[in-house]
């Protein structure tokens, strides 16, 4: 079959935009001449530096722009002028809402040869039936296996890594032996860094947030504690993340710490943009992290990495390399799911595996947040010392 162009309709998540990579690595190596276009969220552009095109989809946003144009317009309107053009503007009511948006954003793409929707929304197969394209995949979810040719059932998805999913996707347009070969994670780097230029000390990494909700986060206090020992010991530590309230809370928390010590201290929460995160992760010798998208980006680069988990399911979103694929993911594979400790070449997950853990919770339902508060920062830095030694 002669493939030009590859449409991918990108999960919404940063950190599934990087699980998506093991399968896209193996759809180029197939189809090394293709076009291929990504759609979805901001997270998507996280490829741009590997000659993708990424498209952000602002479909969701469509009637709430529309409206704000409509109500800019009128301003400075008389009293007739406003009720023209109010009634205007209700009859065009279908233009003002994400089917006509993501109908819009179809049509300006146009056909593929192939396409799969990596996100599981309707909306996600509606685009790719809007673009016209002859071949469109996707899992047989949420209603929509109409708008889909190959819309495909997992048979035993609790089994199955998030990576593994994604490539079952593309399991029938790639060749078997590809199929069945492990890939690591991998994301175009560039030479945008944050980091200091200074190879006499270490570089740490510490990101204490969670876009999908507070019962991924490890305690603030238990960071506060581990940034206090690195600093301690005379290393730099970099604060990730996008919660500025999390953060103003880490940053007093260090107030007692010498200047000397606090220098050492660089914040760098809502100051990177998605090429520069990459590159700054890529850089430190460790990185101590929440189940989140940054999570998958170290994996990805492969920095050294303590992940910490508590509500959500390590056999479905722990840190993915070829050791852990192997071990805990392949034929007559281990459980991760009974590990309270995994350390497999530079990453080690910590989760106590609570009888009410994975709960998958944005808030913890019971109140107690146990699965995180049980894990100790004693513990976290015992391991840090031996990754940072090694």
């Amino acid at each position: 079959m002669q493939v030009s162009t590859i449409l991918l309709r990108m999960p919404n998540w940063l950190g599934d935009c990087v699980m998506t990579s093991c399968a896209i690595q193996k759809l180029r190596v197939t189809y090394p001449d293709a076009r291929f276009i990504l759609v979805g969220s901001k997270a998507c552009e996280i490829y741009k530096a590997d000659s993708l095109t990424c498209i952000i989809d602002e479909s969701k946003t469509y009637p709430k722009t529309q409206r704000w144009h409509f109500k800019k317009q009128l301003v400075g309107l008389g009293v007739i002028a406003k009720i023209k053009a109010y009634i205007l503007y209700s009859l065009k009511f279908w233009q003002r809402n994400r089917i006509y948006a993501t109908y819009l954003l179809a049509k300006s793409i146009g056909k593929a040869d192939l396409s799969f929707s990596f996100n599981n929304s309707f909306f996600g197969a509606l685009f790719l039936c809007f673009t016209g394209s002859k071949i469109r995949v996707g899992f047989a979810k949420n209603a929509r296996s109409a708008l889909l040719t190959h819309a495909l059932k997992l048979q035993d998805s609790h089994s199955m890594h998030q990576v593994q999913k994604y490539e079952f996707l593309i399991q029938d347009f790639i060749e078997p032996g590809l199929f069945a070969h492990i890939l690591p994670l991998k994301l175009p780097q560039s030479t945008q860094s944050l980091l200091i230029d200074d190879k006499q000390h270490k570089h740490i990494g510490i990101n204490p947030g969670a876009a999908f909700g507070s019962a991924k986060c490890w305690q603030k206090e238990y960071f506060i504690a581990v940034i206090e020992a690195f600093l301690d010991q005379g290393h730099y530590v970099y604060l990730f993340g996008t919660d500025s309230n999390l953060s103003w809370q880490i940053t007093q928390g260090l107030r007692h710490m010498s200047i000397t010590q606090q220098k050492n201290f660089i914040n760098l929460t809502n100051k990177t943009n998605l090429t520069q995160l990459v590159d700054s992760i890529a850089a430190l010798h460790l990185f101590i992290t929440n189940d989140s998208g940054p999570m998958h980006i170290a994996a990805a680069s492969s920095t050294p990495m303590i992940s910490i988990f508590g509500p959500t399911d390590t056999s479905e979103t722990c840190p993915w390399n070829e050791k852990i694929a192997k071990h805990y993911f392949c034929s007559h594979r281990e459980s991760i799911s009974k590990q309270s400790l995994v350390v497999e070449s530079n990453i080690a997950i910590l989760c106590k595996h609570l009888s009410c853990a994975p709960c998958k919770k944005r808030t913890c339902p019971l109140v107690h947040h146990n699965c995180m508060k049980e894990i100790t920062p004693q513990e976290v830095l015992l391991i840090a010392d031996s990754m940072l030694v090694s």
